[in-house]
């Protein structure tokens, strides 16, 4: 296998345990892992929004952003 396709330790991992969910009756873990340790502000917060969304949340007609606190 070449170096470049070898799998790297995560760089982050997003969790939730949405035991006490209205929507869940049985226990379920959601993992969303990165691999990349080079990510940009907004790679990085594209990733952010998926782990939400595969945690329930709605992002219908909505994204997150950065928001340059002197404006």
């Amino acid at each position: 296998m070449s170096e470049r396709l070898k799998v790297t330790e995560p760089a982050y991992k997003f969790t939730n345990y949405p035991y006490k969910s209205p929507f869940v009756n049985h226990p379920v873990l959601i993992e969303y892992t990165v691999q990349s340790h080079n990510l940009t502000l907004p790679e990085m917060l594209e990733h952010i929004q998926s782990f939400l969304q595969a945690s329930g949340y709605d992002f219908t007609d909505k994204y997150l952003d950065i928001v340059d606190a002197e404006a």
